[in-house]
Formats: structure tokens, sequence, C-alpha cells
């Protein structure tokens, strides 16, 4: 694991046509999907918004959106957008 400082919070915006993970295919949201896990593997903190999509689980929208307006936030990013 990566001690603090060294840790890098990431948010992964996907397109908006196909959710994530990619259950419906798309070459660019795999590709992302797969970037992420390496990233978590390597101790960062990844975050990755897409649409909603029929099936999959809502439970963690709310806790994306708020990682990522604390991302935004820590970072002066402006406002979030969740």
């Amino acid at each position: 694991m990566l001690d603090e400082q060294k840790r890098i919070r990431i948010a992964i915006i996907q397109g908006a046509f196909l959710p994530s993970p990619p259950l419906l295919g798309g070459a660019v949201e795999k590709v992302w999907h797969a970037l992420g896990r390496e990233f978590a593997v390597n101790g960062h903190d990844v975050v990755h918004i897409s649409r909603q999509y029929d099936g999959l689980e809502e439970t963690n929208a709310e806790k994306w959106c708020a990682t990522f307006a604390s991302f935004m936030a820590t970072n002066n990013r402006g406002a979030s957008f969740c």
C-alpha cells in the first residue's frame, strides 16, 4: 500500500451511453474499467462515474458523488455536478 502522501484520488468519468462496469461492451469503457482496477490495486482511491443502468446497484452512486465532491473541493476544482 502507498503512504498517504503518494496516494492519488482518481475520478474516471465515463461516456454518456454505456454503464460502468462495461456490461454492454464498449472498448473505451473496458479499458478505463481495467485501468481503474489497476490504479486501485496499486493503492489509489478510484471512483468511476457513469450512467445508471437497470439491473445495476445504485447504492454506490451516493458514495461516489460524495467522494467526487470531496475530491473537487479538496483540489480547488470548483463545484461538483452530483
